[in-house]
């Protein structure tokens, strides 16, 4: 599968779940230790909420659909992939962000897909395993759009 068509994967995955207005970036060209994959949240990942919240709950049904469907669709892929970063669009005006490793998201989708963990767990293992980040400027396109759009992610 081409990394276009895995982008698109992704947010038809992120869509079905009902979470609106997230946009998809793959790289141009290619990283020499793997590709990295940016999902941008319409909703505020960065606003505390507290725990029980409606907030708190929505956020995390975004990372979990988020996480779970990057490792779905970058599971068989050939591609290397090494890094998802999450943001959201305000977060990301200021280039910050919120990565994880692909090798996580894949295990993690895998053992969510198996029922050896419920959601309680995946939301708490996604949080603890999310490192901030600064988001860097080189090519990537949106995977919906030819255009190319300025991101990248590092730690």
């Amino acid at each position: 599968m081409a990394l276009l068509e895995i982008g698109q994967k992704i947010e038809a995955s992120i869509q079905q779940e009902k979470h609106p207005g997230i946009k998809v970036f793959t790289p141009c060209t290619p990283e020499p230790d793997g590709y990295t994959i940016l999902v941008m949240s319409g909703e505020s990942l960065y606003t505390p909420a507290p725990p029980g919240s409606k907030a708190k709950l929505a956020r995390d049904a975004w990372l979990i659909s988020t996480v779970t469907a990057t490792g779905q669709a970058t599971r068989d892929s050939a591609l290397p992939f090494k890094d998802l970063i999450v943001t959201d669009s305000e977060a990301f005006k200021e280039l910050k962000g919120f990565t994880l490793p692909m090798s996580f998201a894949r295990d993690l989708q895998r053992l969510v897909s198996e029922g050896q963990i419920d959601r309680a767990e995946t939301g708490a293992r996604i949080e603890s395993a999310m490192t901030a980040c600064t988001i860097e400027k080189k090519q990537m396109a949106r995977n919906a759009h030819p255009t190319l759009v300025p991101l990248t992610g590092s730690k």
